[in-house]
């Protein structure tokens, strides 16, 4: 499936990458950007439909023959096979509105706006047509504008302007007021207040969220993950150590096993990030269609030729964290947990989201230690230092 849209979708990564390396002098070019991607979208999504409906035919007219039976039973199988590789296309395809996103909007403020139900199909929505006017009207009074249908991570209103924080904007052609508008429009203000005021009540569960700013700008090794992809290209597969305790590795299946490089890695407490199990999930980091430099590389990533692992010796960071005077324990969900702090700070959790970063975003491992104990700092008073999100 990957190979028949590969002409389409190469052409729109280099379409963002031409963006990418132009944010501020590429106006229209962002807008006509986002209309191919829905366009692109729609096409899909059509055949998806065509293929339930050929689904439901077929169940309809299914006999008692056994050998019609199988014969319906296997077509079936390849369409709904079919559709979930669509859905992936979709799920790309909306990577790439992604990096849009984040291209002028800080990834902290993104990761609020993503946990939230997805909207379902664009084609056939009501307030379409409505919602590309408001888009086009943006652009014509100079702002920049994301239709948030191309994204997987902006999901509260329809429209996003990226401002000093980013604005959501509700699209209705409707009057209604029913109990579920009311709902989202209550969600909606929560999460607005909670990127204004950085603090929120009852926004994904019933405690009070409050967010603080790192001690520094994140350090992220963008140059050297895609310096290690290069060299996959040329060997087959490169595993490199990046920084103590961090390892990056990326293999080119043709020509590579996975399970060959795998029983040649050596670390003591090994936390492995392995970024093709969850490319379509929606995790809310910086897009890897932002990351890779080089669009064939993005492409043989979704469509599964690359393969990229993170490796991260925990026993790297027990010992940093030791020597600060606590101690470092590791969960099931990327969560690390910092006990023995002071009589009064039993324990400090690192969320698994946050932990994720360092695989999902190729952040610097000793920039993550820091950021911990600056944290540590701050909550026990010993200094300056600040929370993480």
């Amino acid at each position: 499936m990957y190979g028949y849209y590969k002409k389409t979708l190469v052409r729109l990564l280099n379409d963002l990458k031409k963006i990418q390396r132009n944010p501020d002098d590429l106006h229209w070019e962002i807008y006509q950007f986002q209309n191919d991607l829905i366009r692109t979208i729609i096409r899909i999504e059509k055949k998806i439909r065509k293929n339930k409906e050929m689904i439901a035919g077929l169940k309809e007219s299914i006999s008692i023959d056994f050998e019609q039976q199988r014969r319906y039973s296997k077509h079936i199988a390849s369409l709904r096979k079919k559709n979930e590789d669509y859905k992936d296309i979709i799920s790309f395809l909306k990577l790439m509105g992604d990096g849009i996103a984040f291209l002028y909007i800080d990834r902290f403020d993104i990761k609020p706006l993503a946990f939230k139900q997805g909207s379902g199909f664009v084609s056939g929505k009501t307030g379409l047509e409505m919602e590309k006017k408001v888009l086009r009207g943006a652009y014509e009074s100079g702002k920049i504008a994301i239709l948030n249908d191309v994204t997987n991570s902006l999901r509260y209103g329809d429209i996003t302007i990226p401002d000093v924080i980013p604005i959501a904007i509700e699209v209705k052609t409707g009057k209604k007021r029913n109990k579920r508008v009311i709902r989202q429009a209550d969600k909606h203000k929560k999460v607005m207040d909670y990127l204004i005021n950085d603090r929120v009540d009852g926004l994904y569960h019933e405690e009070t969220m409050e967010r603080h700013c790192c001690h520094s700008n994140p350090k992220n090794n963008i140059d050297e993950i895609n310096q290690v992809i290069d060299k996959a290209y040329e060997n087959g597969y490169n595993f490199t150590k990046i920084e103590e305790g961090l390892y990056y590795c990326a293999i080119v299946s043709d020509n590579c096993s996975v399970t060959n490089v795998l029983d040649e890695v050596t670390i003591k407490s090994p936390i492995v990030f392995f970024l093709n199990g969850e490319k379509y999930d929606v995790l809310a980091y910086y897009p890897l269609t932002l990351a890779i430099t080089d669009p064939e590389h993005i492409f043989d990533f979704y469509s599964g030729k690359l393969v990229i692992i993170v490796f991260v010796d925990f026993e790297v960071i027990k010992e940093r964290m030791k020597d600060f005077g606590v101690n470092a324990e590791f969960g099931i969900d990327h969560e690390i947990t910092i006990v023995d702090i002071n009589s009064e700070i039993k324990a400090l959790s690192v969320g698994g989201h946050y932990t994720g970063r360092i695989g999902f975003e190729f952040q610097s491992l000793s920039w993550f230690i820091d950021d911990l104990q600056h944290t540590i700092n701050r909550l026990t008073g010993k200094s300056g230092g600040s929370n993480y999100e």
